[in-house]
């Protein structure tokens, strides 16, 4: 197993009261950079409020910390959602306007996405990939089919943009 150690994005004011000792501050390009790296390492993005991230660094209050978390199978927090209870897995939802399917035209049923989803959203039924409601969006199904069979699409309504983040934490300075 690999273990990466690329690291997490918060935002928000609280942001001011993290140790540097652990972190960086960075401009908006370098944020953007280290997002598509840990997207080329194949981590899986998850974003929100996160109350651990606030205990753990004494950044209170949670409404001023956003976490980007960039998470591997050998540490992440979606490895174990599937076993969560359904009132903290209903706090885990993909964006809203994407969507993931299988091309069953394409699909040589390798089960490949099937092994490398986090949430156990993929199964096989019928002799057909099948993905549940489960799915979080994360696209790495799609980056591992050998074949393309797996698509994922981007509603051209996709609404959730900066003032919607802004309204979950002030990310102002």
């Amino acid at each position: 197993m690999i273990i990466h150690r690329i690291g997490c994005i918060f935002l928000g004011r609280a942001t001011k009261k993290i140790s540097r000792k652990y972190c960086r501050e960075v401009t908006p390009d370098e944020a953007i950079n280290h997002i598509d790296k840990c997207n080329n390492a194949g981590l899986i993005h998850i974003m929100g409020r996160n109350k651990l991230d606030v205990r753990w660094m004494n950044v209170g209050p949670s409404d001023e910390l956003l976490t980007i978390c960039n998470c591997c199978p050998c540490c992440c927090l979606w490895r174990v959602l599937p076993n969560f209870s359904d009132s903290i897995q209903g706090n885990f939802h993909k964006l809203p306007g994407i969507s993931v399917y299988c091309d069953d035209n394409q699909c040589i049923l390798c089960k490949k996405c099937v092994d490398i989803c986090f949430v156990e959203a993929i199964t096989i039924d019928d002799n057909k990939i099948k993905v549940n409601s489960n799915c979080m969006g994360c696209s790495q199904c799609v980056s591992n089919c050998p074949v393309n069979a797996m698509k994922i699409n981007y509603d051209d309504n996709m609404n959730y943009t900066i003032d919607d983040i802004n309204n979950i934490v002030n990310i102002e300075k």
